[in-house]
């Protein structure tokens, strides 16, 4: 990859709407829309918690995600 296109990805990035194919399924569509966020406010706004809570995380297990061996 050269300058120019890391450049156009940027300008796309910037320019185009999200895209996310139809067969996401939802709980990642949720996922992805909260923190690809054009805006870093509005992400920024998106705390640890709320990704937390979303459905796709539903069955993780955040206490053994900390725990190393």
């Amino acid at each position: 990859m050269n300058c120019d296109d890391d450049h156009a990805i940027y300008t796309d990035i910037l320019r185009k709407d999200l895209v996310i194919p139809s067969d996401v399924e939802a709980p990642i569509k949720e996922f992805l829309e909260k923190v690809l966020k054009k805006d870093p406010q509005v992400r920024e706004m998106v705390s640890f918690e709320d990704l937390k809570s979303l459905k796709w995380f539903d069955e993780f297990d955040w206490v053994h995600l900390f725990i190393f061996p």
